[in-house]
């Protein structure tokens, strides 16, 4: 079946913090993100840099980083994804477009979100599946 979708709320990036990247051995720069190549750092692409103050910072140096009250954070996959949901499990969402052909031989192109969930903030951000999602929630204890 298909999953339900998931809303964002505004209040899903660090509200303690302005802009700043998280480096991959944990440590974080806050400063001001003056550059960011957005589209190409969330293609698949795995390529791209953030200017944070003038310095650049390269895909492969950041794990997470904040731009613009939107908090992005790498997921299992090694693909930056963005916060929607912030919580004892948070929830991310990456955008994607795709191309189909008709019988016709028409193309078309459409557009589609891929959605991620995290156990806390130091959990990988794995794929949004109702088995991983059931193995995240507490089981609460019944009183008889």
């Amino acid at each position: 079946g298909s999953m339900p979708g998931l809303r964002g709320d505004a209040d899903s990036y660090e509200k303690d913090k302005g802009e700043f990247v998280e480096l991959t051995d944990g440590t974080i720069i806050q400063g001001g993100i003056t550059k960011v190549s957005l589209a190409v750092i969330l293609a698949l692409k795995k390529t791209g840099n953030v200017v944070l103050d003038g310095k650049k910072y390269g895909y492969k140096e950041i794990n997470a980083f904040q731009h613009e009250n939107k908090y992005y954070r790498k997921n299992a996959y090694n693909y930056f994804v963005e916060r929607i949901v912030k919580g004892k499990i948070n929830g991310y969402k990456s955008f994607h477009t795709g191309q189909s052909v008709n019988s016709k031989g028409i193309m078309t192109s459409y557009t589609y979100y891929l959605y991620f969930i995290q156990k806390g903030d130091k959990e990988q951000v794995v794929a949004y599946e109702l088995k991983v999602l059931k193995k995240m929630i507490p089981l609460q204890k019944t009183v008889h």
